[in-house]
């Protein structure tokens, strides 16, 4: 199984959704003044952030033909956190380009067997090439490019940062296909969850639901489609800065694949735990989020 291992697992943008009427953790609204904001990403040349993030994905697998008293298969967990930098490199009327560039990197995945990590920071690595080539990527900047609102299309300059990649290991990941291990839509797609895309022209009141549809790749050709519920909580402080709060939570539909493929899956579905974040009253940035965490 092709596991997704970066950050805030693959997501893209599609189309509005029905909002999710999940419940906030109280945890959330503290601190939280009752405000309305009028919020749009609002990118300018030059602006650069840093943010830190993290996911947690938890992969159960049950088996229909398991006999009685059989042990299930132990869960897979992938944990993940990074800290990226983001500048705005390029804004136009069709499309905007970030350029990001990650800073530190740490991955662990257990239930695969003997557990892997791969930790940037303490140059520790799996000996995985698949989950170690992404380490490589520390210090290597690439331009995203999205919608104006904020939907995040692909790497731009793939072939650029392919190349600069083959001559830092200098053929040490030789055997991968670069081009299918960092797949530009995929991977860049990975971090839409640093982009919020807010309803048009809309002062939101406190409590303010909207949702945008999602799909996350879990899987080789097996992938979850569903929506991502923002709500919106209100004015907040955020490591002495004001800013608006939000809570999210991703929600996929259950996909049913009659013929299962060599990993033998028929059914997959999904659903993430709320977390929040904090986004910038004036360019509506976001600048951080908590760590998210989907059960598949």
């Amino acid at each position: 199984m092709r596991l997704t291992i970066l950050c805030l697992l693959a997501l893209s943008a599609v189309c509005a959704q029905e909002p999710d009427a999940f419940e906030v953790p109280r945890e959330a609204l503290k601190g939280v003044q009752r405000e309305s904001a009028r919020l749009a990403w609002r990118p300018e040349v030059g602006a650069t952030r840093r943010v830190r993030a993290g996911s947690q994905l938890v992969l159960t697998q049950t088996s229909e033909h398991a006999h009685e008293g059989e042990a299930p298969a132990p869960p897979i967990l992938i944990e993940n956190t990074q800290e990226l930098t983001l500048e705005v490199a390029a804004v136009g009327s069709e499309h905007v380009d970030v350029r990001c560039t990650t800073g530190k990197l740490a991955i662990s995945i257990g239930g695969l067997g003997p557990e892997q990590h791969l930790d940037t920071e303490q140059g520790l690595r799996s000996g995985n090439p698949g989950l170690d080539l992404f380490g490589e990527l520390v210090g290597e900047p690439y331009l995203l490019r999205l919608e104006p609102r904020g939907q995040v299309l692909r790497i731009q300059d793939a072939d650029d940062l392919y190349r600069r990649l083959r001559e830092k290991t200098q053929g040490g990941f030789e055997d991968l296909n670069l081009e299918t291990t960092l797949d530009p839509v995929r991977t860049a797609r990975e971090l839409q969850p640093l982009f919020v895309e807010f309803p048009e022209e809309e002062e939101l009141k406190p409590g303010q639901r909207w949702a945008v549809g999602r799909t996350v790749e879990v899987a080789a050709g097996e992938s979850l489609e569903g929506a991502a519920t923002y709500v919106y909580l209100g004015i907040a402080e955020h490591q002495g800065r004001k800013c608006a709060k939000l809570a999210a939570r991703f929600v996929f539909r259950a996909q049913d694949y009659p013929n299962p493929g060599p990993n033998g899956v028929s059914k997959l579905s999904g659903a993430g735990e709320p977390y929040a974040l904090w986004v910038d009253l004036g360019d509506g940035g976001v600048l951080a989020c908590e760590t998210q965490r989907l059960l598949v």
